[in-house]
């Protein structure tokens, strides 16, 4: 739910925590960590991809749908734009793997939109939300605030899209 399954990342962190009770500290230990490669992860992905000319946008994208916007219009509304304006930066999230677009069978013109990958949608939802906190070493009042994000737009959606596809 937080790291997909890229295998690359599990050799990044530390032992992985035996409990629910160990997770914030495992999670402080690696991605909340300021000094932590896994820190910035979504930031790295972003500018490995060519395509992705402004930064801005795409992360203000990102983040939106991380947080639960899905369609093309709620998202042109929460970003100031126009529907039309952001045609162009959702197709090239959606063909460089960041976005998925599923297809409504009850309201075929109402499509909408999810993160393709659980790191951004953590880093942007629990890490981004609270990193002036963690950049100055209060990770336990990040994690406090950062809870209940973290069961409602991570777990949440990550069992939702596990029953989805099972």
């Amino acid at each position: 739910a937080i790291f997909g399954g890229a295998p690359g990342y599990r050799a990044l962190t530390t032992a992985l925590p035996k409990s629910t009770q160990q997770l914030g500290e495992w999670l402080r230990t690696n991605v909340l960590n300021p000094s932590h490669a896994l820190y910035r992860e979504d930031e790295y992905l972003l500018q490995e991809e060519r395509t992705i000319t402004d930064r801005a946008l795409y992360g203000s994208i990102l983040r939106a749908i991380a947080s639960g916007v899905a369609s093309q219009t709620e998202l042109a509304g929460r970003l100031g734009r126009s529907r039309e304006s952001l045609s162009h930066p959702l197709t090239t999230l959606i063909r460089a793997g960041f976005v998925i677009r599923d297809e409504d069978l009850l309201n075929p013109n109402r499509p909408e939109h999810r993160l393709a990958d659980p790191i951004i949608r953590f880093i942007r939802l629990v890490v981004d939300p609270s990193r002036a906190l963690l950049d100055e070493g209060h990770w336990d009042i990040a994690w406090h605030r950062a809870a209940h994000r973290l069961d409602a737009n991570v777990f949440g959606p990550h069992l939702e899209q596990t029953a989805h596809r099972w």
